[in-house]
């Protein structure tokens, strides 16, 4: 058995365990994934999600669960690696030889200098022959980038080979490797990780980043290199139940108001949850108004958790842009009001279409806003009431007065009437996982020729196409319109199929009627336990 406690306690403390909450679905998708690994047909997997909202205590817990009898298990973190080639290259591999030799500093496997003298005693060819040709490499005048990035990505499946053991690289934030693209000897990493992975048979992967955009395009668009590569899971919000019971463990309250209220302000956001509950500790205040008041003092002090994270989130982001000043003033009338049309943007900000479309394409690819419909929404709920707040000047450098505090209170609820479609987006990925368990049938989002699905797949030579609204209002008749239109437009307008709507908060009389018609098969949120027979 290969011991790697220490290691594990230094990324992953207990008291950070202690609090980890629900993700069985994320779990149970990965010891599944461990087992075809171990029976020689495993995938490799990608979760994406907004900043913070659990991706990497899903790794480090299933990383401090994981039979080490059956594979080894590494995990790294993009983010504490430099992105230039060379060190890139040499702490990458440091990780590795780390966490073989369960150590709990990481300091000296950052550098050649010290990596090569930690080495002298590591029973493994594959480590020191990898580290000594890095070093006479590194010795030259110009070293070669790319020979050291091959010697990296190499470097696990000649480990693995010499050990006789599976092998898992958790590499967190993987995002960060495109910054290794800046160098001229490499423009394109994903391209040269992509020409290593082909040729491995005992590595396997499981990254996370918060870059989602970005990373969809890595993994889901047809012209890059990992297309098709791994498998992608988006990391959702919590659903009620977990919010509660994360907040319990933080709070230890019984308040069924008040929990369901950090629910509701944290829209499950686990680090907005902890966020408000520390608060809420502090203040000595356990009810309803408690919660309001903690999230407001979060989100509003300048050195709240929650606008801390929210100011970091904002300036990395817009940092990778240019055309900050026109994109702020679109953030300001989105803040305003969420879920706009480029119309109504463009005449709001006095700019044509087309500037105003590639101003929020921007915006897009850096993951503040989506696209849903045809609408713009903040990608964020909590980041849009920072954002509107921010704006307006509402924004403290200490504890505001009793009265400022309980006109924040009162605004809160006003400026929350409107949530973030990536809510709804989430909801896919989760509703992917039940209905396949539920159907016993593998579903895939579906994008070709410009037609898009939400999930398709096909059982007993049926097609079975489905189409998810997670939002807070009933579904018209016109998204079945849409939703006929495209079929009638696409590969399956011919063949045997079942045509299956979602929706959170159900349907219009026009709707249904019209469904009935079409015979397209209506489910809601209660009927979802219930779907398979639904669907006979």
């Amino acid at each position: 058995m290969r011991n790697t406690t220490r290691t594990v306690e230094t990324i992953y403390p207990t008291k950070e365990r202690k609090l980890f909450t629900d993700r069985t679905v994320e779990l149970a998708l990965l010891e599944r994934n461990t087992e075809q690994i171990i029976d020689g047909f495993g995938k490799n997997i990608c979760f994406i999600g907004l900043r913070r909202i659990g991706k990497s205590l899903i790794l480090k817990e299933y990383v401090s669960r994981i039979d080490r009898d059956k594979v080894f298990a590494v995990y790294m973190d993009f983010e504490r690696l430099d992105t230039t080639p060379e060190f890139f290259a040499v702490q990458y591999v440091g990780q590795v030889v780390r966490w073989l030799r369960n150590d709990e500093n990481i300091a000296p496997y950052l550098d050649i200098n010290n990596l090569i003298k930690i080495i002298a005693d590591v029973e493994s060819t594959a480590v020191r022959d990898t580290v000594h040709t890095m070093f006479d490499e590194l010795d030259k005048a110009k070293p070669n980038q790319r020979l050291l990035l091959e010697l990296a990505f190499d470097f696990p499946e000649k480990l693995a080979k010499e050990q006789d053991f599976e092998i898992i690289l958790m590499l967190d934030e993987f995002q960060r490797i495109k910054d290794i693209d800046n160098f001229p000897q490499i423009r394109d990493t994903i391209g040269l990780f992509r020409s290593v992975l082909q040729t491995q048979s005992k590595t396997h992967y499981v990254v996370a980043g918060s870059a989602i955009r970005m990373l969809e395009k890595i993994f889901g668009e047809a012209d890059s290199p990992l297309f098709v590569q791994f498998r992608v899971e988006r990391v959702a919000y919590f659903e009620k139940k977990a919010s509660i019971e994360l907040a319990q463990k933080i709070t230890g309250i019984e308040n069924q108001i008040a929990l369901g209220k950090i629910h509701e302000l944290s829209f499950g956001h686990p680090f907005y949850i902890y966020s408000i509950c520390e608060r809420m500790n502090e203040l000595g205040e356990t009810n309803s108004a408690g919660v309001k008041k903690a999230f407001a003092l979060e989100t509003l002090l300048r050195n709240g958790s929650i606008n801390l994270m929210c100011r970091y989130f904002f300036e990395s982001s817009m940092s990778r842009v240019r055309g900050d000043a026109l994109m702020k003033t679109i953030l300001r009338v989105l803040a305003k009001e969420d879920g706009r049309r480029l119309s109504e943007i463009a005449h709001s900000i006095k700019r044509e279409n087309g500037v105003t479309r590639n101003m929020l394409e921007r915006l897009v690819d850096i993951d503040l806003i989506v696209k849903d419909n045809n609408l713009y929404y903040f990608r964020d709920p909590v980041f849009r009431y920072w954002i509107m707040n921010v704006y307006e000047g509402v924004e403290f450098d200490s504890m505001p007065g009793k009265r400022v505090i309980e006109d924040m209170v009162r605004d809160i609820e006003g400026r929350f009437e409107k949530a973030s479609t990536e809510l709804g987006i989430a909801k896919e990925y989760e509703l992917r996982y039940g209905l396949e368990k539920s159907l016993d049938i593998h579903l895939e989002k579906y994008l070709e020729n410009g037609i898009e699905f939400d999930l398709v797949g096909e059982k007993d030579n049926i097609i079975y196409i489905f189409e998810i609204k997670w939002r807070a209002k009933e579904t018209g008749y016109k998204e079945f319109e849409k939703l006929s239109t495209k079929v009638a437009r696409s590969e399956f307008s011919e063949k045997p199929k079942k045509l299956i709507f979602i929706s959170r908060r159900g349907f219009t009389e026009q709707a249904r009627e019209y469904a009935k018609n079409e015979n397209i098969v209506l489910v809601t949120e209660r009927d979802i336990p219930k779907i398979k027979g639904l669907l006979k």
